[in-house]
């Protein structure tokens, strides 16, 4: 059976008086409260109980929480956090699904339409993931079922052209970029001219 844990009374002086309390402890983020301990408090062979009660009355007017005879007790923000933290279930994956020689049939059969096997890309904006959602298949095996065919060529048409968009504008700003700084180098150079 286990016994209360009553930490031991220490001296503490509020408002000039020297007052008996008990030193709490949070066990999660460790922050320290006192308890008064009660004047009229007997010392006893009751001791035990009395000083239990005492502590639980004033932890229960504080919003601390505790367990029976006081183990693991933990201030209202660790307790709040308690609360809140969600249960854990354990999970169980399943096993990603086969493909099947009819899904990679179906497959084959849509990249003959939307692929373009001289390109080595997608056409317009399709993808393997659009190729997935017309079949109800996951995109993986698009993507398998592609590179089994027809080689790593997963971009589109689109996608191509947007590439080619931003680094002819990237380019543009890099000119841009070093032309500005040549700027400021001559404009700080006749400054410092006019200066001299």
């Amino acid at each position: 059976m286990s016994r209360p844990q009553i930490p031991e009374c220490r001296t503490k002086h509020y408002k000039g008086m020297a007052v008996m309390v008990w030193p709490i402890a949070c066990c999660g983020c460790k922050k320290m409260t006192f308890i008064k301990r009660p004047r009229h408090m007997k010392l006893g062979k009751d001791i035990i109980a009395t000083s239990e009660a005492s502590i639980t009355k004033a932890l229960d007017g504080l919003g601390w929480s505790y367990k029976k005879h006081l183990h693991h007790i933990k201030c209202t923000r660790c307790t709040k956090e308690e609360k809140t933290m969600p249960t854990k279930v354990p999970m169980r994956a399943d096993p990603p699904r086969e493909i099947i020689r009819e899904a990679r049939r179906k497959i084959a059969d849509l990249l003959e339409e939307v692929y373009l096997t001289k390109e080595g890309m997608y056409a317009d904006a399709e993808s393997d993931v659009t190729v997935g959602e017309t079949l109800k298949y996951p995109a993986a095996w698009v993507a398998d079922v592609r590179v089994m065919l027809f080689g790593d060529g997963g971009e589109s048409q689109k996608g191509s052209q947007r590439s080619r968009d931003i680094d002819l504008l990237e380019a543009k700003l890099s000119d841009l970029e070093h032309t500005f700084t040549e700027h400021l180098k001559t404009f700080r150079s006749d400054i410092e001219k006019l200066r001299g």
